[in-house]
């Protein structure tokens, strides 16, 4: 199975937010953690602030008092945003045709309708169906998870990869469970 964890950054948390950058990292949510990510399962693009989206001022200040690091990760893209969102099309689309599932922190009030909200501005089609959106924290929530992760860089494609090894490692927890309740319930039945 391969699905994608998405992450973007962005100039506002509206819908409408101008997007600094995008990631998508290929993972297998069934799959053992993988902590060394192969450079052809990233995809990363820094885009223009030529975009007619919405900046909001408490969010460019907020990004002000980041790091150096983060700030030269997210500003000084040239990529436009269609060709950005093109070439994130193409990315995920590479390995899946018909049941592109993709992942996000937040999945459905910030990274992905924000970049729906912008393949539609663009006039280009979203390339997942809205039945195949994941939430991390769903995850998280079910396996008991409620770490609040202090070291989250705000770089999109470090934030996605490190999503991903959360994802791997609670899935992993919760078919372990699962497995032992049906060991637990099978040896129940064999004694009546």
């Amino acid at each position: 199975m391969t699905d994608y964890m998405i992450d973007v950054e962005t100039l506002s948390k509206r819908v409408d937010a101008t997007i600094l950058s995008i990631a998508a990292v290929r993972f297998d949510p069934r799959g053992g953690v993988r902590v060394d990510i192969p450079d052809e399962d990233i995809f990363t693009t820094k885009i223009n602030l030529n975009q007619d989206r919405h900046i909001d001022p408490d969010t460019l200040t907020w990004w002000l008092g980041q790091s150096e690091a983060a700030r030269d990760e997210v500003f000084g893209g040239i990529s436009t945003l269609r060709v950005s969102l093109s070439n994130l099309s193409k990315f995920l689309l590479d390995y899946n045709r018909g049941d592109l599932k993709v992942w996000a922190q937040g999945a459905n009030s910030f990274d992905i309708p924000i970049l729906e909200h912008a393949y539609t501005q663009v006039g280009f089609s979203v390339p997942w169906k809205y039945y195949n959106v994941r939430d991390t924290r769903t995850v998280y929530d079910l396996a008991g998870d409620n770490r609040r992760l202090a070291d989250v860089s705000h770089v999109a494609w470090k934030d996605a990869a490190q999503q991903c090894c959360r994802v791997q490692e609670n899935v992993q927890k919760l078919l372990s469970a699962s497995q032992r309740e049906q060991e637990t319930l099978d040896e129940w039945l064999a004694t009546h």
